[in-house]
């Protein structure tokens, strides 16, 4: 894999990785799940008769003087208001049927569990950690100031690389991608993983978490191991759609879990295409060696410039190389993390 030098960007086909009301709960849902959903301090149906309550009071219009009676089966307003009355009484018919299909759909509803997600802040803060010590690394290389000392420094940085991309489990925790791809999948991951700890509890989605990490960056080393890979993400993600897609992505917001996929299947259409584009490419090491030597003696040489000090010395250095794009087996990782997801969303 190639790295450029702005904290080794990969130069290879990069995957450059929406608003409605909320807090519905869901009277016709399991009972299993009723216990947990999000649940304010009153009812549906209080809230809806507040409102109207509210409204009664702030539109304070004439008296309805209509004399209510039952004809026939339906209600006949009579008296010198029955127009207002019967305006009234559909609105009541519309909202009532409109409450009543949101709650059918448990729109977005959430769990009533609201304790904090450590095992989902846990995982993320893992990663930023990990990718925050990977930009230092990067970055120290710049530091060098002879040929020798920042060969060396690439060395040990591209085997430490290597380390990561050979570990099933490192392998997802350093995030090079593109920023738009990390905040994607960073986001996706946040809000299924949180409301999946919420509702089974932080055991399950550790194991859930774990298991798919493992299997899915197996399944890809296969072929070639690689960085950034997320089958946690889209395990997660898979059983956020399976069982709770029409829920709320967090207390409050009216954007329905579902909506967070739809990208993230996006994005594998794009990895799929890439990897069939590249699955005969073999990775030249030397070549890959030889990106980051010149990125990082460019980049040294500006910060002397910007610092104002005695650019580094580096002799004649050949910077004139063809690019190829390296293998990516991503989607094979996935794919994996995906399918256990479905089958965890039939187990839990």
């Amino acid at each position: 894999m190639i790295y450029h030098s702005s904290f080794f960007t990969p130069l290879r086909y990069n995957v450059q990785r929406v608003l409605i009301p909320s807090g519905v709960i869901s009277k016709s849902c399991n009972p299993h799940y009723r216990r947990r959903l999000f649940a304010t301090t009153t009812s549906l149906r209080e809230q809806l008769e507040a409102k109207r309550a509210q409204r009664t009071i702030v539109e304070k219009g004439p008296t309805v003087t209509a004399q209510e009676e039952i004809i026939d089966g339906r209600t006949v307003y009579q008296g010198t208001d029955t127009r207002k009355a019967e305006l009234a009484e559909w609105r009541k018919d519309t909202e009532d049927q409109v409450y009543e299909r949101a709650e059918e759909l448990q729109l977005f509803a959430y769990a009533t569990n609201r304790d904090i997600p450590w095992v989902t802040l846990s995982f993320m803060g893992i990663s930023l950690i990990t990718s925050a010590y990977f930009r230092w690394f990067w970055n120290s290389t710049q530091s060098a100031r002879t040929k020798e000392d920042i060969e060396r420094e690439v060395d040990n940085f591209l085997s430490q690389m290597e380390f990561a991309k050979n570990n099933i489990l490192l392998s997802s925790f350093v995030r090079i991608e593109a920023t738009p791809m990390s905040v994607l999948y960073g986001g996706a991951f946040f809000f299924a993983s949180a409301l999946l700890e919420r509702m089974y509890g932080p055991a399950r989605l550790a194991g859930l978490i774990g298991i798919s990490t493992i299997t899915g960056n197996a399944a890809s080393s296969l072929v070639e191991a690689n960085v950034s890979s997320s089958p946690a993400v889209l395990a997660v993600s898979t059983v956020a759609l399976i069982k709770f897609r029409n829920w709320a992505i967090w207390p409050g917001i009216p954007i329905p879990q579902w909506w967070l996929f739809v990208p993230l299947l996006i994005s594998q259409v794009t990895l799929a295409r890439r990897f069939w584009e590249s699955k005969e490419i073999e990775e030249d090491k030397s070549l890959t060696k030889q990106l980051h030597l010149v990125s990082a003696m460019d980049l040294a040489a500006e910060n002397a410039f910007e610092n104002m000090e005695q650019p580094p010395n580096f002799g004649i250095v050949n910077d004139e190389f063809e690019i190829q794009p390296t293998r990516d087996t991503t989607i094979l990782s996935h794919v994996t993390g995906a399918i256990l997801g479905g089958l965890a969303a039939f187990i839990f």
